[in-house]
């Protein structure tokens, strides 16, 4: 009763019309559904859609999918907006309308996925009761029984003293029953003798077999037919339904004998008749004899599809359930009959299915209220399972097994246009099941003698859930995960839950951790500025399965129009904007842009399914301040079978310009129990910024939180190096850093960075090791019996005879190796992490449990992991953390739990050309040859019967020309001098061969301090190997000071007790040495070792540069400290020294995170001197730059910091320095001093 008051008060409260946009359809805007309808199929099984003007925006090109069966059609509006489509559908199906600026190439067409264009709308039909009156069937079930026979008197033919024969038939099957057949011979075949339009004609069959029916015609012209299927049982009776297909008419049929016969093939008794078999108007069809549901139960409609080689299989089903509250222990039923086209089934062919209960909310022991609940189906994008940190845990399944279900052969109805099937699940619902909503969903095979295909859905990794929401425990609300902002991509960062929801739920892309605070740039990056809209309407992350590659109809069936959106902003200064009140009005799903996967990458979450009130004042909202806002949300909704949702809360974002960041030590890089953490930081463009670092530490033996916060401010070059002693790990566990950076410009815009780095603090002594995995992944899922851990793809694929083109490379087996792998969207890598066991204890807890564990459905595979020390990790309180990164872009970061539960259904791996959320500098065309990527990771092991432990991994990747000589690999660094093979150099850079290489995340090329600024010299290595680093400063008098160390086990070097000050102005130097002589997976490095720089820079030596705390930034041509230049043009930078300057010398270095891109002596003119930047030609001739110089946005190219420096003597004869940094985000040029 609760429940329909809140409906009926919902009702009350927003009585208005269900399209509240009032301008006219423009691109951008979903299509109004309120605008379309659906006419019943034609004689064709075509529906048409009609949209009415403003349906759509003018001209659009309108793609149209069938959600259950995956066919999509275009059309193309008029210039009012209206549209008409014709598809395959019924009403009670919904279909996916996506319109789009440009029309989709017909070889694009029919894909399976994301639509082309959008914003789209799911036109959802009300399936609640939905099903029509279904067609008079004759209603004989094949049981082995005739007692349904007596609803047909006529049917009598044969009457002996020991049996009865009856027949009747339809305008498409006969149907044949013997009662009495226990008198009859076990082993003996049937032959059926009919006359059919004056044709005589022979049907053999075994009842006792599920097989075809062989069949010759006797008179005129004997000759063998072939076969046709039949159903067909023995009990105590023989009953059987042949298809008529073998005859093109069938206007008299007539009975004229039934034999039994021997093996031989000769008759043992034969019943001679000539009766003509009665003809009953009804047709074939689903016949249930004990059907647990009353007429009047609940109906739905649900329906799929499945890809086949060489034809594409569909079905329709029409369900009934008993009803929609249910409780713990009481038994539960659902029929469904489904009607399936596309695929002739085998005669011996049978229908196993499995039902299981697919949590949306569940409550807690101690809870009020059901909360979300994440899942199979559910799960792309959020997660309820959290780590200590409040991280989420991704992959995770909760179905809840319900029922089994048989359809043996005799069950199976084929008729000429479709084969229909029952589907009947009955089960007393678990006594221990929690409270909540749940959804229920099947997976069912076909099997037969030749094989077996899962037929429900296209993807394996996909369940079918039924449009049914069954409320167990009489559950009042539930509240939902309602997130904002997730198509608006922030550095990587996609969307936010509200405070509410914090401790039990988190949205994860898997592309970049979210980052502590969300922030919204107000502006447009295009000249000029504009506003952004932004939409504060909420997403729903478990409602659709936010896949590229697959699509689905909602999980959960929402009354639309229905429920409410209540709202408000509170800006920085604390004044309130109330937005009122307004009901959800439709769906929405997908961005503008054409291509999804040009946003977020084709393995990232896509379309998520939003409720949209189509009002501008909650969908199209500016910000025009900068600093915190809070939003606060109240959403409530209903489904069709009467269950309310709730959701919404407080929304903290900040409204701030964005700064690029780069972590002294690189995000989610492993570290060792006793290794020093490195608290700085690299911001771009290089503001004094004030800057807060916050490092938790969650220890695994379960002691208190270790938490350190270091605050200060960035130097003049942005780098952030805290006074205050770091911190030093003391204990294996999981920690969470979180990097917070702000900057007030002198306009009054507000610069702002926030990062998360989460990973693993590892024990320096465990028998656990974290590895990768041997060999590579098959993109036909199987296993290569030969599955080395060093190889040339092209070689190894010949010795395992398969093709490379279906191969993809992993993380290494080995920690410290390298990958090579291709560019572009061939250049494939999927994380995979595995353990190594030196002690043994782990390995027999495998053995003694694997196969309760939920491992692997193969128990041989752990046989094989353990034989070739690439073990499994158990999900018992596991936690695996992957985060893959250049060195200021993220790639993979993500946290699973265990490899059973795993990922299944969320795909992780990355090509080359993923956009990566379009974080800043990550490059319109991905990552590009010579692009490092460093792979590190972590597994958290929490065995029952033994002490937690943790391990890191580190590797690193090159990405490659496809052409490249060698092609993709992977192999030890040593180059073979420490007994591998022989991978190459690690790096070719401008030239340049380099077997080790190091990214430098604080001092770097080109830096400009000020006088009595510290500094020091760190970065990261690869390979990830424990180097040594020797650095030789040259002061400008001369002095030179040297220090060395070795980085950790992971290849991170920072030592805090190398830190320097820059006592004197002038140009300084550094010399960079990098040596290895110690093991690597292969074994000891002969000399001379490894050795290597920074890449860009021959011979390790860079200069940097020392100014005095007061002096004045180097003049030039423009005024401006912030602006959007035209990218595809020479873009000319002028600097003029002040009158009196004397001997003047120029000098430019141009960097990216990692590299030197030109470092060079300018021409002086008099006093002044120039720069020309030309984009395309530096495309061109670095082989890590973007060539694109047409799009806008600091996504769209490396980011870059370009340092000019003039020295000489000034006017008083004294020697001088002046310097200018600007940073270039790809067309935005930003400069402070």
């Amino acid at each position: 009763m609760p429940r329909l008051l809140i409906l009926l008060l919902m009702l009350c409260a927003f009585v208005v019309p269900v399209s509240a946009q009032t301008r006219p359809a423009q691109v951008g805007d979903p299509p109004v559904l309120s605008r379309i309808e659906v006419t019943p199929p034609n004689a064709f099984g075509l529906v048409t859609l009609s949209g009415s003007a403003g349906a759509v925006f003018p001209n659009a090109y309108v793609a149209v999918r069938n959600l259950f069966s995956g066919v999509t059609v275009y059309t193309r509006a008029g210039i009012t907006g209206g549209f008409t489509a014709q598809v395959e559908g019924t009403v009670e199906t919904p279909y996916w309308i996506s319109p789009a600026e440009i029309e989709t190439p017909r070889d694009a067409r029919g894909l399976p996925g994301s639509l082309p264009g959008g914003p789209g709308a799911i036109l959802m039909p009300n399936t609640a009761g939905v099903n029509a009156a279904p067609d008079a069937v004759i209603a004989i079930a094949l049981d082995g029984s005739v007692s349904d026979w007596a609803r047909y008197p006529d049917s009598m033919l044969i009457e002996t003293e020991s049996r009865r024969i009856l027949a009747l038939r339809n305008s498409e099957s006969l149907y044949i029953a013997i009662d009495g057949a226990d008198s009859l011979p076990r082993d003996a075949q049937i032959e059926i003798e009919l006359i059919i339009d004056s044709i005589v004609y022979a049907l053999r069959f075994d009842p006792r077999a599920n097989a075809p029916a062989s069949i010759s015609r006797l008179n005129p012209n004997q000759r063998e037919l072939g076969t046709a299927p039949v159903s067909a049982v023995r009990e105590s009776a023989v009953e059987a339904r042949i298809p008529l297909r073998f005859t093109d008419r069938a206007d008299a049929v007539q009975l004229t004998a039934v034999r039994w016969l021997n093996a031989e093939g000769a008759a043992q008794i034969e019943d001679a008749a000539a009766s003509p078999i009665p003809v009953v108007d009804e047709r074939d069809g689903i016949v249930r004899t004990d059907s647990r549901l009353s007429p009047a139960a609940p109906a739905f409609a649900i329906g799929g599809a499945a890809a086949l080689a060489e034809e594409r299989l569909t079905w329709i089903g029409s369900g009934r359930f008993s009803s929609v509250e249910a409780n713990p222990g009481e038994t539960w039923s659902v029929e469904i009959d489904v009607a399936l086209t596309g695929f002739d089934l085998p005669a011996d062919a049978r229908i196993v299915s499995e039902m299981v209960f697919l949590p949306v909310a569940q409550v807690e022991p101690d809870g009020e209220i059901a909360e979300a609940v994440s899942g199979e189906t559910t799960n792309n994008g959020w997660s309820d399972r959290l780590t200590a940190g409040g991280l989420p845990i991704d992959g995770q399944a909760s179905a809840v097994a319900f029922a089994h279900a048989e359809a043996q052969a005799s069950a199976i109805v084929r008729r000429e246009d479709d084969t229909l099937i029952p589907l009947d699940f009955s089960a007393a619902i678990p006594r221990r099941l929690p409270a909540g909503l749940y959804v229920p969903a099947l997976r069912s095979q076909m099997q037969w003698s030749g094989g077996a295909l899962r037929w429900d859905q296209p993807d394996t990794a996909l369940l079918t859930r039924l449009p049914v929401v069954v409320n167990v425990g009489g559950v009042e609300t539930a509240r939902l995960p309602m997130a904002l902002f997730i198509d608006d991509a922030s550095d990587g960062s996609r969307g936010i839950l509200p405070g509410e929801d914090a401790a039990r739920s988190a949205l994860s892309n898997r592309v970049r951790t979210n980052s502590p605070t969300l922030i919204l740039p107000p502006y447009t990056n295009t000249a000029p500025r504009r506003p952004i809209l932004y939409a504060l309407e909420p997403y729903l992350p478990n409602v659709l399965v936010n896949r590229f590659d697959v699509s689905a109809a909602p999980f959960i069936p929402f009354e639309l129009p229905g429920g409410r959106l209540m709202g408000r902003v509170r800006d920085p200064d604390g004044r309130i904007d109330d937005l009122g009140a307004a009901p959800f009005l439709q769906n929405q799903l997908s961005t503008g842009e054409y291509d999804e996967s040009a946003l977020f990458g084709s393995a990232a979450p896509v379309d998520t399914y939003r409720l949209t009130t189509l009002e501008p004042r909650f969908n199209e909202y500016s910000f025009d301040r900068y600093g915190e806002y809070v939003i606060t949300l109240d959403a409530e909704i209903g489904d069709v079978w009467g269950n309310t949702y709730s959701g919404g809360g407080e929304y903290h974002v900040l409204v701030a310009e964005l700064l690029d960041l780069t972590p002294g030590v690189l995000s989610g890089a492993p570290f060792s129990v006793g290794d020093v953490f490195n608290p700085g930081l690299r911001l771009a463009p290089a503001f004094p910024a004030d800057v807060r670092v916050t490092i938790r530490v969650y220890p695994l033996d379960g002691s208190p939180v270790i938490e350190q916060m270091l605050t200060g401010q960035a130097d003049r070059s942005g780098v952030f190096l805290p006074g205050e002693m770091p911190l030093i790990f003391q204990k294996p566990g999981e920690y969470v850093i979180d990097y917070e950076a702000r900057y007030m410009a002198a306009d009054g815009s507000l610069w702002a960075a926030s990062l998360r780095s989460v990973g693993v603090v590892a024990a320096r002594e465990s028998a656990l090791q974290a590895m990768g995995r041997r060999g590579v992944d098959r993109v036909d899922d199987l296993s290569t019996a030969f599955e080395p851990a060093w190889f040339d793809l092209a070689r190894y694929a010949e010795i395992g005879a398969f093709d490379d083109e279906d191969a993809m490379l992993t993380y290494p087996y080995h920690s410290g190796d390298v990958a090579w792998v291709d560019d572009g969207a061939s250049g494939d890598l999927r994380p995979a992490l595995s353990l190594f066991d030196g002690g043994g204890a782990y390995a027999a807890m495998l053995r003694s449990q694997g196969a309760s564990l939920a491992l692997t459905e193969d128990p041989a595979q752990i046989a094989r992991g353990i034989a070739r020390q690439e073990m499994p990790v158990a999900p018992e309180d596991s936690a695996i953390y992957v985060s893959a990164v250049r060195p200021n872009v993220t790639v993979r970061q993500f946290i699973s739990q265990g490899a059973g539960v795993g990922l299944a259904g969320l795909e992780t791996a990355w090509n080359n050309d993923d956009p990566l959320n379009r974080q800043i500098g990550a490059g319109i065309d991905g990552a590009l040859p010579d692009d490092l990527i460093f792979l590190f990771g972590g597994v958290v092991t929490r065995p029952a019967e033994d002490e937690p432990a943790a391990s890191g991994y580190a590797a690193a990747a090159v990405v490659i020309d496809p052409a490249d000589d060698l092609g993709e690999r992977v192999y030890p660094p040593g180059r073979g001098r420490d007994g591998g093979g022989d991978g190459g150099a690690l790096l070719t850079f401008n030239d340049l061969d380099y077997d080790a290489v190091l990214v430098p995340t604080s001092l770097q090329p080109g830096d400009v301090l000020d006088t009595g600024a510290p500094f020091l010299f760190a970065g990261q290595l690869a390979p990830t190997l424990p180097m040594q680093v020797r650095v030789t400063y040259t002061k400008p008098s001369g002095v030179t000071v040297t220090v060395e160390g070795t980085a950790n086990a992971f290849g991170a070097f920072y030592d805090a007790t190398h830190l320097q000050v820059a006592d004197e102005s002038g140009v300084w130097s550094a010399q960079v040495e990098i040596i290895y002589q110690r093991r690597t997976s292969a074994g000891v490095v002969a000399a001379p070792g490894l050795s290597g720089g920074i890449a860009g820079i021959a011979e390790g030596r860079f200069s940097f540069y020392v100014l005095p705390t007061d002096s004045e930034p180097l003049p030039w041509n423009s005024a401006l400290t912030d602006s959007v230049i035209a990218i595809g043009l020479p873009y000319n930078f002028n600097f003029t020294l002040p009158p009196g300057w004397t001997d003047i010398r120029a000098t430019f270095t141009m960097t990216t995170p990692g590299y030197v891109l030109q470092a060079e002596p300018l021409r002086v003119s008099g006093r002044s001197f120039s720069y020309q930047y030309i984009a395309p030609a530096l495309g061109r001739d670095i082989s890590i730059l973007e060539r694109d110089a047409r799009t806008s946005g600091s996504w769209v190219s490396d980011v870059r910091t370009l340092t000019f420096v003039a020295t000489g003597t000034d006017e008083t004869g004294s020697p001088a320095i002046r310097a200018r940094t600007f940073t270039l985000l790809h067309d935005r040029l930003v400069t402070y001093r």
